[in-house]
């Protein structure tokens, strides 16, 4: 299919266990619920590290997510309040089977790039 259009929505960790997720797929415009809870595999004292994110019951979503860069912020001081965030940009070599159809091999180019070449002639948008 020439000219897919892919969005991902994935998190996880502050809503494993409860049935609840807020992880989808997009594929021109045909959202498909992602209903389990998704493998984060990274190293927190390496965030420029390689990470995996995946769907380990179903295997409908595997990512890999090669970071290029890093932007930190911290808010508060460590006697109380706290925040420290890691904003990670960088490309994505993604395996994902939305309902219904065949599973598509993605990989998103640099940072801030638009689009991307997949196998299967999918686009993975990176607005």
């Amino acid at each position: 299919m020439q000219g897919d259009t892919v969005g991902l929505n994935l998190g996880g960790q502050w809503t494993d266990g409860t049935d609840m997720t807020e992880n989808g797929v997009c594929i021109d415009g045909r959202l498909t619920k992602i209903s389990e809870d998704l493998v984060f595999d990274y190293d927190r004292a390496a965030m420029m590290k390689p990470w995996r994110i995946r769907a380990a019951a179903t295997g409908r979503i595997d990512l890999l997510f090669e970071p290029e860069f890093e932007r930190i912020s911290e808010n508060g001081t460590p006697d109380s309040y706290f925040m420290n965030t890691h904003q990670m940009f960088g490309r994505y070599l993604a395996r994902i089977t939305p309902d219904n159809a065949e599973p598509s091999n993605c990989t998103t180019s640099s940072v801030g790039s638009r689009t991307t070449k997949c196998a299967g002639d999918r686009r993975l948008a990176s607005h």
